[in-house]
């Protein structure tokens, strides 16, 4: 563990000096719960890591974003209420996945037409730039694939924030391009730029026949549930007969990669190119890859150059290359594996299913319209609606200088700091150098967390957060853990506490319902694994842990040492984060496509590893976190999360 190289940075208006350690064995007192003065002006350089910095994101990126995330709102509304097209029998929720996985095949077609073909359009239709918008928000993942097979990404910059938001109407969130940016969209890709149009005349997909390499055109969705955009998809071969279904195209794709690894010294593995420390030591992260494709290529199975032997060799299942590769690499990298495979579910060229990531990102969507967030001009008007942003811009680089002080930690945002967090990975270029420079290493954001492993998580966030800012992290109704666990935790962390001299940018008032609401753990919801006893357990003593909190804070309340105002929220039904999870797969029917969905987790660039388990984690120095996929795979251990193959 290492132990933070800095204190915490004031953020506040009077202080300029270091503040004077805090025994936070003695501050579990009265003092605990007690409210700063009100607060307005804040703060336009903070110090992250020891270095000054202006704010990560503006407010007006902050606005652009929101009034984006209404847009995307308003186009689920219009999808899952219509009676029109191949979505007319579905259920709206069904038709809702069906949209973004024709969505998604859309971004595909316009990655390989306009920005690979050098075509580009000015701006993307809506249902596109949501697709783009979801892979922006995986930033390990966009940015190895713009290092991989998708270069002219990295060249873009990131994506379009304020052109895209710029053409959505500031009331109604219409979409409104010009005539010549609808005009070119479709005489590059040949396809309506209408989102709901293209929802009217889609019906069916190309895709490769990976056993006889010809063209199929398979429907998005039939009576049979089997379609393309169905959670059962399954196509016969062409001329052998075999079954294809998502699994056998995601095993083609990772054929394909190995037999490039073959013919180039350019091919790799997704998964093994972008190292957290790239910046920092280039060439170890070369000599990585090279490291893993030369032992890759050294076994039989990988050696062979016929597609479909290969693929037989792998038994065209995920679970064939996990047995093939785990072999080849003896044993070693089991949870950076996972991270390999994860990346081969789908056939589509991405290393990651970009569908399930839209479905995902969609309750981030729908907490923010909760929120009333996304109305329009919400925020234009000074006074305390607007000071919420300017605080999410305050907490996000208190939230990155936390990160600094602790690199194996896992941390949990809030929503307003998730808000921020997920503006700065739009403008991409800028958040790979923001990460790089300000603490050495790539931050990574993942949102697949089993809801167990984020509760713990949390709760260390919030310890951590009130040990180094000296304030309470959440002020929403949530019942935070005790702070006679602090000192050892945070000890065993490596964090010292300062008491801030003048009122502080990082917390709100519990009289503003905004400023509360804010500072809700982002669940995005929390992930549950269906049948899983050991789930079960951990869930049924999470709640039991919660019942004890909420009597203990009666107790002080009734001392007069609890702010009355976060009871009330509490008795009005503040719902307890991670304790109302949504399933990890649910079950839409025939016509249904699967969309899991998870928490929202700040990891150092490795990969989360899921093993179909509930995570095992401690509250303590590197607590680790079960992921969401469908691999078997080592549970998690102290130290961090994730890994990378170290051969």
């Amino acid at each position: 563990m290492v132990a933070p190289s800095e204190p915490a940075p004031p953020y506040s208006v009077e202080s300029t000096s270091t503040p004077a350690p805090v025994d936070l064995k003695r501050r579990a007192s009265s003092q605990s719960f007690a409210q700063p003065p009100s607060f307005s002006s804040f703060p336009t350089t903070f110090r992250i890591n020891g270095k000054q910095t202006s704010s990560l994101v503006s407010i007006d990126q902050i606005k652009q974003h929101l009034h984006l995330l209404g847009a995307f709102a308003q186009l689920r509304q219009v999808v899952e209420a219509g009676s029109e097209g191949i979505t007319a029998r579905l259920d709206p929720a069904a038709r809702w996945s069906v949209f973004v996985s024709i969505a998604v095949h859309r971004f595909e077609t316009y990655i390989e037409k306009c920005i690979t073909g050098g075509c580009r359009p000015d701006i993307p239709p809506l249902d596109v730039a949501l697709v783009w918008h979801s892979y922006a928000l995986n930033p390990r993942c966009y940015r190895e694939d713009g290092m991989r097979c998708h270069p002219m990404l990295l060249e873009l910059g990131g994506f379009p924030l304020s052109d895209i938001a710029n053409t959505i109407d500031s009331i109604s969130f219409d979409y409104t391009p010009s005539a010549s940016q609808v005009t070119k969209w479709e005489a590059a890709t040949q396809m309506v730029f209408d989102s709901l149009a293209s929802l009217r005349g889609a019906s069916v997909r190309q895709i490769t026949d990976p056993f006889t390499l010809e063209v199929l055109f398979v429907p998005f969705v039939n009576d049979s549930g089997s379609g393309y955009a169905q959670q059962g998809f399954e196509v016969a071969s062409s001329s052998s007969g075999r079954k294809i279904t998502h699994e056998v195209l995601g095993i083609a794709k990772l054929v394909r990669d190995i037999q490039m690894c073959q013919s180039s010294p350019d091919g790799s593995l997704a998964g093994t190119v972008f190292s957290a420390s790239e910046a920092k030591s280039p060439t170890m992260s070369r000599l990585r890859t090279v490291r893993v494709k030369t032992l890759l290529l050294s076994g039989k199975a990988f050696a062979e150059t016929d597609t479909q032997k290969s693929g037989d060799l792998l038994e065209w299942s995920m679970e064939g290359a996990r047995k093939k590769l785990l072999a080849q690499f003896r044993g070693r990298g089991v949870m950076a594996l996972n991270g390999i495979l994860s990346a081969y579910t789908t056939g589509e060229t991405f290393s990651l299913d970009l569908v399930t990531a839209v479905l995902r990102q969609g309750t981030f969507v729908q907490k923010m319209v909760d929120l009333g967030w996304t109305i329009p001009n919400r925020f234009e008007v000074a006074g305390e609606e607007s000071t919420v942003l300017q605080r999410a811009a305050c907490r996000y680089s208190a939230f990155v200088d936390l990160i600094s002080s602790s690199p194996s930690t896992f941390f949990v945002p809030t929503l307003d700091i998730d808000l921020a967090w997920h503006t700065h990975q739009l403008l991409s270029d800028k958040y790979r150098d923001d990460c790089f420079a300000l603490l050495g290493r790539f931050v990574d954001h993942n949102d697949r967390v089993e809801e167990g492993a984020l509760s713990t998580a949390y709760d260390v966030t919030s310890l951590a957060w009130k040990s180094r800012y000296n304030v309470p992290y959440s002020i929403c109704g949530c019942p935070l853990p005790d702070d006679k666990i602090a000192s050892k935790l945070m000890s065993k962390l490596g964090f010292s506490s300062s008491k801030p001299s003048a009122p502080t940018a990082l917390l709100g008032s519990t009289s503003s319902p905004t400023d509360c609401d804010a500072t809700h753990a982002s669940s995005h919801n929390s992930v549950q694994l269906i049948d899983s006893p050991s789930t079960n357990k951990l869930r049924a003593k999470r709640e039991k842990e919660f019942e004890e909190r909420k009597k203990r804070d009666e107790k002080l309340e009734a001392k007069g040492k609890l702010d009355q105002k976060l009871m009330e929220r509490r008795r009005d039904g503040h719902e307890s984060a991670f304790l109302y999870p949504s399933a990890l797969y649910p079950y839409y029917g025939a016509w249904g496509y699967p969309g899991p969905i998870g928490g929202c987790a700040a990891v150092a660039g490795g990969f989360m590893n899921g093993d179909g388990a509930a995570g095992a984690c401690t509250a303590g120095a590197g607590g680790c976190a079960a992921g969401v996929g469908s691999l078997g795979g080592a549970a998690c251990s102290s130290g961090g999360c994730g890994g990378e193959l170290l051969l």
